[in-house]
């Protein structure tokens, strides 16, 4: 079953209900409209649904509060985009089949801009202004999916979906605030370079990890521990994992005794996230966490002890940049529109 203008309304009410309790609750007063949907939650939003193919929801602003939902039988693109036949036809500046997709602040000018090609594809547009001929489209900020199924729309989704986002946001004032800085400066110098570092919390465990933690900083990274993030969020480990695992740059797993991170390890393997596994010489970890290097481009285990651990963890942290840069690459080959410097008429 796919969702219906009546589902699409839900959703977004849901949405953007918990978006702005959760938003006023947990961010500083003041902060929130630095967020790029946040302030044009007050102004106009359309729903569109298609019964072809695809979903969008657009944040137009402005001074007048209101939903109206559009269903049209064209595709989501079509629908959102309202372009004319001939600029439909022409061959699209990007073909996007990969999954949170953001274009911002820029002009896509010259021909169509988009079409989806997998069932789940998405893609976010903010500040962005469409140009084809005479024809054009400003966009505020919006998103548009592949997938129109019920259970993607659904109420539970929106309530996760929106806690999400300001969970990442409110981490980032966290973390700048930790490091007395600015959110701007922490965005700009600190957040490409944040490692999630997992491990057992015991006495022993957090002493390693705390070790870790600092031959991370001293290669320049901000390593951050799942409890080190409030619990206000109502998340379980696993889901801050998940959360904060899906942003950061990789992940660190200390492996060397049995605990908890045993299911935060299997959501990185699991979500393919480039991770490195450490196992302290003659520790007692658990056997089911070994091996997985021996099949994954994006795992790697090192033993190391307490004269090694600095020379092992700069060793990994080499070995991890290089999968990062080889998984560029490959992206750009297999996705060619990834490629910047090949300016926007790459398509995949």
């Amino acid at each position: 079953m796919n969702v219906t203008e009546e589902l699409m309304s839900q959703y977004i009410n849901v949405f953007n209900k918990t978006y702005i309790e959760t938003t006023e609750r947990f961010l500083p007063a003041g902060l929130a409209e630095s967020l790029h949907r946040y302030p044009l939650l007050s102004g106009g939003i359309i729903g569109y649904v298609s019964t072809q193919f695809g979903a969008a929801i657009e944040y137009l602003g402005g001074n007048e509060s209101y939903i109206k939902l559009l269903r049209s039988s064209s595709r989501i693109e079509d629908l959102f985009t309202g372009a004319p036949t001939r600029i439909r036809k022409t061959r699209p500046m990007f073909k996007i089949g990969g999954e949170n997709i953001t274009f911002a602040n820029l002009t896509l000018r010259g021909a169509f801009p988009f079409r989806l090609t997998s069932d789940h594809a998405s893609v976010r547009f903010i500040s962005v202004r469409f140009e084809a001929e005479r024809w054009a489209k400003e966009v505020a900020y919006a998103e548009i999916y592949s997938d129109r199924t019920v259970g993607f729309w659904s109420e539970l989704n929106a309530v996760a979906r929106a806690k999400d986002e300001v969970f990442l946001a409110f981490l980032d004032i966290k973390e700048a605030e930790k490091r007395s800085v600015s959110l701007v400066d922490y965005l700009s110098k600190f957040k490409e370079r944040t490692v999630l570092v997992l491990g057992d919390y015991g006495f022993e465990g957090r002493k390693r990890l705390e070790e870790i933690k600092t031959s991370l900083e001293g290669l320049g990274y901000a390593p951050i521990l799942l409890d080190e993030i409030p619990d206000d969020f109502h998340y379980s480990l696993p889901q801050k994992a998940v959360a904060v695992g899906s942003v950061v740059r990789f992940v660190v797993v200390d492996d060397s005794s049995k605990s908890g991170h045993l299911v935060e390890y299997s959501h990185a393997v699991n979500n393919r996230w480039v991770t490195i596994v450490l196992r302290y010489e003659g520790s007692d970890g658990s056997f089911m966490t070994r091996g997985e290097s021996n099949y994954s481009k994006v795992v790697s285990e090192c033993d190391y002890n307490q004269a090694t651990m600095g020379k092992i963890i700069e060793s990994a942290v080499q070995w991890a940049e290089g999968a990062i840069s080889s998984l560029k690459e490959a992206g750009k080959k297999t996705y060619p529109w990834r490629d910047v410097s090949q300016g926007t008429k790459n398509d995949a």
